[in-house]
């Protein structure tokens, strides 16, 4: 029997070293089985159970599962930059929704006058890279939707309250589309710091410190003394928004 282990110990090592290894590979089969099987349908009835709860509606919830911390559970924070609009950027707004807003908050102004002004306000932000909505909801604020019931009078042409203090009326122009050009001039001196393309007609482009407000939120403690004039910006665009959107529903049923 010693004799026979001894001319065959070399067969046997081999045979044992292969059974091992038969063990191993088969014992890894079944890990890798377990591991990426029943853990998986786990986190997803899990992860589909948080978004349940949260109210989320999630195309694909296994995107949660690169959190290492429950993110719904994460106290809220200060959010110390607020987004804001840039006065030289794109307008979303057309001539139509233009004046079916001004007539929608004023009845009583003349649709042709509406309607040459707006097409002006266009045409003149299009030259200077102004975004339309960025005037027009200015102007109607300034002046209450051509209202006219400030220390500005209508027959100033002036729109955007240039020169307009407590103790003066402001800027007298000789047409409307004077008016709307020295605003539109106006607003690209605090905007920007390059020429205007356009003569000039604004009357306070001199004044201005080129380039101090570049979005709507700066305009605030500059073109007017108002540290909320910003916000009454935002809130006038916001409705502007928000009246195109609701004719859109009305236009469409959805």
């Amino acid at each position: 029997m010693k004799n026979y282990f001894k001319e065959h110990k070399r067969f046997l090592v081999q045979v044992a070293i292969l059974c091992f290894l038969i063990i191993v590979v088969l014992a890894a089969g079944s890990n890798t089985q377990n591991t990426y099987s029943e853990p998986v349908s786990h986190t997803d009835s899990i992860l589909e159970q948080i978004a349940i709860e949260n109210h989320l509606i999630l195309s694909d919830t296994s995107l949660l599962s690169t959190y290492s911390i429950p993110i719904f559970d994460l106290p809220e924070i200060e959010v110390r930059y607020k987004p804001t609009i840039l006065i030289r950027s794109a307008a979303s707004t057309t001539k139509a929704q233009l004046i079916g807003f001004l007539i929608a908050n004023n009845p009583k102004l003349d649709l042709d006058f509406v309607q040459h002004i707006v097409e002006t306000y266009i045409s003149d932000c299009a030259v200077e890279g102004i975004n339309h909505d960025i005037a027009i909801s200015q102007m109607c604020l300034e002046t209450g939707f051509l209202r006219f019931n400030g220390s500005v009078k209508a027959n100033q042409f002036n729109f955007c309250g240039l020169g307009a203090t407590g103790k003066s009326m402001g800027s007298t122009f000789g047409s409307m589309e004077d008016g709307v050009r020295a605003h539109i001039q106006h607003l690209k001196a605090y905007a920007s710091h390059e020429p205007i393309t356009t003569k000039l007609v604004d009357t306070r482009f001199a004044f201005v410190k080129r380039g101090i407000a570049p979005d709507i939120h700066s305009l605030a403690g500059t073109w007017a003394t108002d540290q909320n004039y910003g916000y009454k910006m935002e809130a006038m665009i916001r409705l502007l928004t928000k009246s195109v959107r609701k004719t859109e529903i009305l236009a469409n049923g959805v």
